[in-house]
Protein backbone atom coordinates (compact mmCIF):
# COMPACT_ATOMS: atom_id res chain seq x y z
CA UNK A 1 0.00 0.00 0.00
CA UNK A 2 1.43 2.97 -1.29
CA UNK A 3 1.65 6.50 1.48
CA UNK A 4 -0.60 9.07 1.17
CA UNK A 5 1.13 12.06 -1.15
CA UNK A 6 0.92 15.46 -0.17
CA UNK A 7 0.47 18.82 -1.70
CA UNK A 8 3.11 21.79 -0.48
CA UNK A 9 2.02 25.21 0.24
CA UNK A 10 2.71 25.95 -4.03
CA UNK A 11 0.46 23.28 -4.66
CA UNK A 12 2.63 20.81 -5.77
CA UNK A 13 3.11 17.43 -5.24
CA UNK A 14 6.31 16.48 -3.92
CA UNK A 15 7.25 14.93 -7.82
CA UNK A 16 6.47 18.35 -9.41
CA UNK A 17 3.01 17.62 -10.73
CA UNK A 18 0.81 20.58 -10.45
CA UNK A 19 -2.74 19.79 -8.57
CA UNK A 20 -5.60 22.24 -8.08
CA UNK A 21 -5.26 22.60 -4.57
CA UNK A 22 -7.37 25.34 -2.44
CA UNK A 23 -6.53 26.03 1.23
CA UNK A 24 -10.40 26.94 2.18
CA UNK A 25 -12.79 25.02 4.53
CA UNK A 26 -14.58 22.50 3.14
CA UNK A 27 -16.29 19.83 3.85
CA UNK A 28 -15.63 16.17 2.08
CA UNK A 29 -18.58 14.19 1.52
CA UNK A 30 -16.93 10.91 0.63
CA UNK A 31 -13.54 9.22 -0.34
CA UNK A 32 -12.73 6.86 -3.15
CA UNK A 33 -9.69 4.81 -2.18
CA UNK A 34 -7.49 4.05 -5.26
CA UNK A 35 -4.37 2.09 -4.90
CA UNK A 36 -3.91 3.61 -1.46
CA UNK A 37 -4.29 7.17 -2.26
CA UNK A 38 -7.54 9.16 -1.07
CA UNK A 39 -8.89 11.13 -3.44
CA UNK A 40 -11.82 13.46 -2.99
CA UNK A 41 -14.65 13.62 -5.09
CA UNK A 42 -17.12 16.07 -3.91
CA UNK A 43 -16.40 19.47 -2.02
CA UNK A 44 -19.16 21.56 -0.45
CA UNK A 45 -18.14 24.65 1.09
CA UNK A 46 -18.79 24.91 5.01
CA UNK A 47 -18.55 28.91 4.75
CA UNK A 48 -20.57 30.69 1.85
CA UNK A 49 -22.17 34.03 1.64
CA UNK A 50 -25.40 32.56 -0.37
CA UNK A 51 -27.19 29.27 -0.16
CA UNK A 52 -27.07 29.24 -4.07
CA UNK A 53 -23.34 28.13 -3.74
CA UNK A 54 -24.61 25.25 -1.86
CA UNK A 55 -26.77 24.38 -4.37
CA UNK A 56 -24.20 25.41 -7.38
CA UNK A 57 -21.58 23.12 -5.77
CA UNK A 58 -24.34 20.10 -5.61
CA UNK A 59 -24.94 20.21 -9.28
CA UNK A 60 -21.61 21.54 -10.53
CA UNK A 61 -20.17 19.49 -13.05
CA UNK A 62 -21.04 18.90 -16.92
CA UNK A 63 -23.47 15.76 -16.75
CA UNK A 64 -25.55 15.90 -13.39
CA UNK A 65 -28.59 18.40 -14.81
CA UNK A 66 -28.63 15.37 -17.65
CA UNK A 67 -28.21 12.50 -14.95
CA UNK A 68 -31.37 14.40 -13.06
CA UNK A 69 -32.98 15.04 -16.61
CA UNK A 70 -33.31 11.27 -17.80
CA UNK A 71 -34.29 10.26 -13.94
CA UNK A 72 -37.68 12.21 -14.68
CA UNK A 73 -39.74 9.51 -15.78
CA UNK A 74 -38.96 7.28 -12.49
CA UNK A 75 -36.62 4.36 -12.04
CA UNK A 76 -34.27 3.92 -14.29
CA UNK A 77 -30.81 1.50 -14.61
CA UNK A 78 -27.25 2.30 -14.99
CA UNK A 79 -27.17 0.74 -18.88
CA UNK A 80 -30.27 3.06 -19.18
CA UNK A 81 -29.02 6.01 -18.28
CA UNK A 82 -25.82 5.35 -20.08
CA UNK A 83 -27.85 4.30 -23.24
CA UNK A 84 -29.76 7.94 -22.77
CA UNK A 85 -26.84 10.67 -22.33
CA UNK A 86 -24.73 10.44 -25.19
CA UNK A 87 -20.69 10.80 -24.93
CA UNK A 88 -21.10 10.11 -20.88
CA UNK A 89 -18.40 7.40 -19.65
CA UNK A 90 -19.59 4.58 -16.90
CA UNK A 91 -16.91 6.09 -14.85
CA UNK A 92 -18.40 9.25 -14.73
CA UNK A 93 -22.12 8.60 -14.96
CA UNK A 94 -21.06 6.39 -11.49
CA UNK A 95 -19.22 9.39 -10.29
CA UNK A 96 -21.52 11.72 -10.26
CA UNK A 97 -24.30 9.27 -9.10
CA UNK A 98 -22.99 8.51 -6.37
CA UNK A 99 -22.41 12.33 -5.67
CA UNK A 100 -25.67 12.52 -6.07
CA UNK A 101 -26.56 10.03 -3.62
CA UNK A 102 -24.18 11.57 -1.00
CA UNK A 103 -26.39 14.90 -1.50
CA UNK A 104 -29.80 13.39 -1.37
CA UNK A 105 -30.78 14.07 -4.86
CA UNK A 106 -30.57 10.60 -6.26
CA UNK A 107 -31.31 6.96 -4.74
CA UNK A 108 -30.85 3.76 -5.81
CA UNK A 109 -32.60 0.27 -5.02
CA UNK A 110 -31.07 -3.24 -5.48
CA UNK A 111 -32.77 -6.32 -6.22
CA UNK A 112 -31.43 -9.92 -5.06
CA UNK A 113 -30.77 -12.19 -7.13
CA UNK A 114 -28.44 -12.95 -9.84
CA UNK A 115 -27.95 -11.09 -12.17
CA UNK A 116 -27.52 -8.08 -9.58
CA UNK A 117 -29.96 -5.27 -10.94
CA UNK A 118 -30.12 -1.85 -9.98
CA UNK A 119 -32.10 0.85 -10.48
CA UNK A 120 -31.62 5.01 -9.92
CA UNK A 121 -34.46 7.50 -8.95
CA UNK A 122 -34.83 10.98 -7.59
CA UNK A 123 -35.80 11.75 -3.89
CA UNK A 124 -37.88 14.57 -3.11
CA UNK A 125 -35.21 17.09 -2.98
CA UNK A 126 -34.32 15.58 -6.74
CA UNK A 127 -37.20 16.10 -7.82
CA UNK A 128 -37.77 19.78 -6.23
CA UNK A 129 -34.32 19.82 -8.83
CA UNK A 130 -35.71 18.64 -11.86
CA UNK A 131 -38.41 21.64 -11.59
CA UNK A 132 -35.06 23.81 -11.64
CA UNK A 133 -33.78 22.06 -14.40
CA UNK A 134 -37.03 21.99 -16.25
CA UNK A 135 -37.02 25.31 -16.54
CA UNK A 136 -32.84 25.89 -17.28
CA UNK A 137 -33.87 23.59 -20.66
CA UNK A 138 -36.89 26.45 -21.41
CA UNK A 139 -33.99 28.56 -21.11
CA UNK A 140 -32.40 26.60 -23.15
CA UNK A 141 -34.25 25.91 -26.11
CA UNK A 142 -35.53 29.67 -26.46
CA UNK A 143 -31.77 30.57 -26.89
CA UNK A 144 -31.44 27.85 -29.48
CA UNK A 145 -34.40 28.81 -31.08
CA UNK A 146 -33.13 32.92 -30.83
CA UNK A 147 -30.45 31.57 -32.95
CA UNK A 148 -31.84 29.29 -35.27
CA UNK A 149 -29.88 26.54 -34.00
CA UNK A 150 -33.27 24.27 -34.69
CA UNK A 151 -31.60 21.39 -35.89
CA UNK A 152 -30.65 19.23 -32.71
CA UNK A 153 -34.13 20.32 -31.19
CA UNK A 154 -35.44 18.74 -34.08
CA UNK A 155 -33.32 15.52 -34.44
CA UNK A 156 -34.25 14.81 -30.23
CA UNK A 157 -37.96 15.54 -31.15
CA UNK A 158 -38.25 18.60 -28.61
CA UNK A 159 -40.94 20.29 -29.45
CA UNK A 160 -40.50 24.59 -29.46
CA UNK A 161 -42.07 27.33 -30.47
CA UNK A 162 -40.49 29.87 -33.44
Amino acid sequence: MRKRKKATRSGRFSYGITCYFFYVQVSRFYYICYDGIEVSSMIIRERCTCPLEIAHDIIKGKWKTMIIYQLKNGNTSLAQLERDIDQITQKMLLQHLRELISCGIVDKIKTEGYPLHVEYYLTERGRKLLEAVLIMQEIGIEYMVERGQTELLDRKGISYKL
